[in-house]
């Protein structure tokens, strides 16, 4: 043994720090074996692929009661979902509360969390009254809605104006004098056909035009300029939203206002 430890050349010290090493090692060795090995349920790689992960696109506001095929697929759902939705309400269903698109087939409960803050039904019991047309109505039209006066009716058509139209009613909430609870109110009172928006020609329009879109703001304007002067043409808004730079407002709202044609 002597030999041995002649041979090996390892003083004391060495020795006893060999020894540790190998009583460690002897450890991890046997925990491996004593210790079951923990694996990761089927159901964490399902859920990774869901339909959850594909609706965190969804990024406009609808109403599932009116909103047809083509709007929900321009809301971000899928073809799927958007038929489940046409499909329902034409055997006669109706969703009276955003928990009830659970309803549908192709929406589970983890899709449904994640499109509930985009959903938006109007009240019954509203429904029977005409809805006030934001925009195409005139200025007494608009004084005559619940909590709307004569300068609230004014600023609502010069912030319409400078929008362009409204795509939906929850953007009266962005006119100066209009706070949440009156906004939330006017919803069920108001509709907003998007056919009636002036779209701007984001490959055309000047940069004084981009500036005063209270979506893209003077810092947007003049880089989306910069690219158009180096020849590049944005072909939709997807394409401009990824574009380095253009930090985008309202994602939501802004496809509607956009034209990409030349």
């Amino acid at each position: 043994m002597a030999g041995l430890k002649d041979w090996l050349g390892f003083n004391r010290r060495e020795r006893r720090a060999s020894l540790i090493l190998i009583v460690l090692i002897g450890i991890v060795l046997l925990a491996k074996y004593l210790v079951p090995e923990r694996k990761i349920p089927v159901d964490y790689y399902v859920l990774a692929s869901s339909p959850e992960t594909a609706n965190k696109r969804v990024t406009g506001h609808f109403d599932p009661n009116s909103a047809s095929y083509d709007d929900l697929i321009a809301a971000g759902l899928s073809p799927e979902q958007a038929r489940g939705i046409t499909a329902y309400r034409e055997k006669g269903g109706r969703f009276r509360k955003a928990e009830d698109l659970g309803k549908i087939y192709s929406i589970d409960t983890a899709t449904l969390r994640s499109i509930i803050p985009y959903i938006l039904i109007r009240s019954e019991t509203d429904s029977g009254k005409r809805l006030t047309e934001l925009n195409s109505a005139v200025q007494d039209e608009l004084e005559k809605l619940p909590g709307i006066g004569q300068v609230l009716a004014a600023r609502i058509i010069r912030y319409r104006n400078l929008l362009g139209g409204f795509a939906d009613p929850s953007q009266l909430g962005e006119v100066y004098g209009i706070n949440d609870s009156l906004a939330a109110r006017l919803r069920k009172f108001t509709e907003a056909d998007t056919l009636l928006i002036r779209k701007l020609r984001i490959n055309k329009a000047s940069v004084e035009e981009m500036a005063r879109h209270p979506y893209i703001g003077s810092e947007n304007a003049p880089v989306i300029d910069g690219f158009r002067r180096r020849g590049y043409r944005f072909a939709s808004y997807r394409d401009l939203a990824g574009t380095e730079g253009i930090k985008i407002l309202k994602p939501e709202l802004l496809r509607f206002y956009l034209d990409f044609s030349e």
